[in-house]
Order: C-alpha cells, then structure tokens, then sequence
C-alpha cells in the first residue's frame, strides 16, 4: 500500500546568499531557505536602507521556470529587473514569473519588505547567462 500523503513542515534557516556562486553578499538582505524542501525556495527579508545598494545577482538561467513574490508592509519595496538587454523595475505588491532558460538577474534598489523566491524544481542548475 502506498504511503499517504501528508503536510510537511520545513524549518527555514539563514543561508548566506553567496552560498549560491551567481549572487554576492547585500548587507540590506537576510535570506532564509528550508532544507530538504521538494522546490528551491527561498525568502529574502529587506532591512530600510540608505542608498541604493550595489548589483548583487549575475545575469544566469536555469531549466525550470522561476517564481518570484514582492512584498511590502510600507508599500514601498522596488526591484530593478534585467533580461534579454532590457531594464525594468517592479514594485511591491508583485508576482513575477520567469521561463526556463530566460536570462535574468534582480536586485532590490529601494525600500523594505520580502521578497520570495521559488524555483519549481527540486533540482536546478543555473548557468551563467
């Protein structure tokens, strides 16, 4: 007899954002992800911050489609946005959704909030894009 399924709860413990090779340290930034969890998933939280702080995401791809969810309380958290030569920023309240193998990269420019990253993949290698 199969196994039932059943809700699953999974802690979600600070992970340095250069622990992934296409993104550098943002002081603004504290990323949380869960362990074991069957997507890539992560929740970045942003501290107020004083000036705009430098590009910390490298334009890369990745075979399977990418979530991403701007939220912010004060209403005022913007993302600049790059893909395919093109520049856009996006306020919060957002969803975004990114293809597979679209080249893109992200960074916060201004305000505060959460920004929620999904991969719908358990597995994903992202490539330089």
């Amino acid at each position: 007899m199969a196994e039932k399924e059943r809700i699953r709860v999974y802690e979600m413990q600070p992970s340095p954002l250069d622990s992934l090779w296409f993104h550098s340290t943002c002081e603004c930034l504290t990323r949380l992800a869960p362990t074991g969890f069957p997507v890539q998933a992560a929740v970045h939280l942003i501290r107020p911050m004083d000036g705009q702080p430098p590009p910390y995401v490298e334009l890369h791809t990745h075979e399977t489609p990418e979530v991403n969810i701007l939220v912010s309380p004060q209403g005022d958290l913007t993302y600049l946005y790059r893909s395919n030569g093109e520049e856009f920023t996006v306020k919060a309240p957002a969803c975004i959704w990114i293809p597979a193998r679209v080249p893109h990269a992200e960074h916060v420019i201004s305000g505060s909030g959460i920004f929620v990253c999904l991969i719908l993949s358990e597995h994903y290698h992202a490539q330089r894009g």
